[in-house]
């Protein structure tokens, strides 16, 4: 079970995270000064200046739309500048709909929009949650299950939609509701005390270590993919390193 949980929050992320790498890059993954929230307005969106803050113990600010972010430093590689976290939380509200000018997009305009991203999501986590039951002979990209969401697609619209920090009594409410069951309350430091006292041989085993190794597995799918594309940008993948490899053989 948490192996499927695992792979399902790997799922979402790669929704969530879309266009930062979970590589360190300043290229990709720091924000431009241009960078705009994209409010709901009678005449469809309005657009609101984003500030992006280095400031750890201050909340993110949804009414000033100010986020706090990692610190900035124009080294490359810094570990800064690993996945989103020079856009601090900003890409994980699923309510949050903006646009920005990237470096490694020559400066044209990306619009992201996560509430269609997000309820995406979801519907390819059933799906994927379906095969993995054998409710589905084989998984396919680009598949999501839309028929399963008509009964609570409001409630689902609304919980996404709802501009807050934290969505999880909203989630939490909603699965109780349909499922019957009341999940145990998320404890992070008993998912780092079971990684921290495990033995090495069996951290891969406990929560966090399954989660590592998801995210690398998903890693490499990506930087593996931008390696055949001919770009370095990503970082090392596994295709370049067996490449190297037999090279270095000849």
């Amino acid at each position: 079970m948490q192996a499927v949980g695992v792979a399902m929050h790997v799922l979402c992320d790669t929704w969530a995270h879309r266009y930062f790498a979970g590589t360190p890059s300043l290229v990709i993954n720091s924000p431009y000064k241009q960078f705009f929230e994209l409010l709901p307005s009678d005449n469809g969106f309005e657009e609101k200046d984003i500030t992006f803050r280095h400031s750890a113990s201050a909340p993110d600010d949804l009414d000033h739309s100010i986020y706090t972010c990692s610190l900035y430093t124009n080294s490359e590689n810094s570990i800064m500048n690993l996945g989103h976290g020079r856009a601090g939380h900003l890409p994980d509200y699923s309510f949050i709909r903006y646009k920005f000018l990237p470096a490694w997009g020559n400066y044209e305009e990306i619009v992201k929009d996560n509430p269609t991203d997000y309820k995406n999501a979801f519907c390819q986590m059933i799906y994927a949650l379906k095969y993995l039951r054998s409710q589905a002979e084989a998984f396919e990209t680009e598949r999501y299950d839309w028929q399963a969401i008509s009964e609570i697609e409001s409630e689902l619209d609304a919980i996404i939609n709802k501009r807050q920090l934290d969505s999880s009594a909203d989630w939490r409410a909603l699965g109780e509701r349909l499922s019957g069951k009341t999940p145990d309350p998320f404890d992070i430091e008993k998912y780092q005390e079971e990684y921290l006292s495990a033995e090495k041989s069996k951290k891969d085993d406990t929560f966090l270590g399954k989660f590592i190794l998801a995210a690398l597995a998903q890693k490499s799918m990506v930087t593996n993919r931008i390696y055949k594309s001919g770009s370095k940008l990503a970082g090392r993948s596994v295709e370049r390193v067996k490449k190297q490899i037999r090279e270095d053989k000849v």
